[in-house]
């Protein structure tokens, strides 16, 4: 049986509605204009986690350290 094109219409939007919501429980991280909700205590600690799990060269790990830190600090 065929949908009506206002019932695909409705069920689009009820699907896009759903997804959305699904979203907003999430963390964004600083990519650009959006709001940064991670904040920068846990940045560390997941950058730690990183290092330690071989994720991160001791370079990658310093730079990045540091580039947080020069953020906190502002």
């Amino acid at each position: 049986m065929e949908l009506s094109l206002s019932r695909r219409y409705a069920s689009a939007l009820v699907l896009c509605a759903a997804s959305l919501l699904s979203g907003c429980s999430g963390c964004r991280l600083n990519t650009g204009d959006e709001v940064q909700n991670v904040s920068y205590g846990q940045q560390l600690i997941d950058l730690k986690s990183a290092h330690e799990k071989g994720r991160l060269t001791d370079k990658e790990y310093e730079k990045t350290r540091k580039s947080i830190m020069e953020k906190m600090n502002k």
